[in-house]
């Protein structure tokens, strides 16, 4: 597991209490969209990264591995 699925995950935990694997499906976890959202902006933050519309399609963020995905794309293409 690279560090920022493990700070993904760390995020996932302060916000919704409680812990979760990588593969876990977020579907799953029962996370309100306000909480969601909530992620996704300290992600935007903690990494200066925005997220394009299309990154937030359910079927491109289906688990945190999915989403650390995302995040990395977006640091390498900012470089």
């Amino acid at each position: 597991m690279d560090t920022i699925a493990k700070e993904i995950l760390e995020i996932f935990k302060d916000i919704h209490g409680m812990d979760t694997s990588v593969t876990d499906p977020i579907n799953d976890m029962e996370i309100d969209s306000f909480k969601f959202i909530q992620i996704l902006v300290q992600l935007e933050d903690k990494y200066n990264i925005e997220f394009d519309d299309s990154d937030l399609l359910v079927d491109n963020i289906s688990t945190i591995e999915s989403l650390a995905d995302i995040v990395n794309r977006h640091i390498l293409n900012d470089k």
